[in-house]
């Protein structure tokens, strides 16, 4: 048997995904039962009518505290950049609703807040640009195992009270709702104001 060949890791420049918790409130959860729906174009779930829904509770003050801990304790974003929430709304997964595969446009920053996850409700995917990052994408490659490096997809399990934020490029799912309950997220987006750069690459955005 041939002596193992010892080496080093480097995996450059990974995508964030940011977890944590926020304690789900009733008040937030009765706050779902009367929020008005419409149906998605899609016809694979239900949608707020109001596309601005953390004004309506003070939930945003919570989901703030973790945007703030994600850009600036983790990503170390200067402070003199500020973020700030421009679209966010509730979506309702009934059984058999779903949602394909799909990122955030005109965005930098996303996430989702789960207030409701029946088991077997649905799961959110992460996936790759493109096929088997670590080799060009014409190539088939049989792996012995799974990684974040030739992973096409990563499943992250979530319950009620997780939060995640992520980059809004990052292509993502959700799997098909398989319980007679219905289940409740709320998503939503944040861009940025301030100042960036220094000197000739300096910009202002208002």
């Amino acid at each position: 048997m041939s002596t193992p060949i010892a080496y080093s890791k480097h995996e450059a420049w990974p995508t964030p995904i940011y977890q944590s918790t926020i304690e789900v409130k009733d008040k937030w959860l009765d706050f779902c039962n009367t929020t008005k729906f419409e149906r998605m174009e899609t016809d694979n779930g239900d949608i707020s009518k109001d596309r601005n829904i953390l004004e309506q509770t003070d939930l945003k003050n919570d989901i703030e505290d973790h945007l703030n801990n994600y850009v600036r304790d983790w990503l170390k974003v200067d402070e003199r950049t500020k973020f700030y929430f421009t679209t966010s709304w509730l979506v309702k997964h009934n059984k058999g609703d779903w949602s394909g595969m799909h990122y955030h446009a005109n965005s930098l920053v996303s996430g989702v807040y789960y207030l409701k996850t029946p088991k077997d409700s649905g799961d959110i995917k992460f996936h790759q640009h493109f096929n088997k990052s670590a080799f060009p994408e014409m190539l088939r490659f049989e792996y012995t195992e799974d990684n974040m490096i030739n992973s096409e997809v990563v499943a992250v399990k979530v319950k009620a009270g997780d939060i995640l934020l992520f980059p809004s490029h990052l292509n993502h799912s959700v799997t098909k709702n398989m319980n007679n309950d219905c289940r409740y997220s709320l998503a939503f987006n944040a861009f940025i104001k301030g100042d960036l750069g220094k000197m000739e690459y300096s910009l202002s955005i208002k």
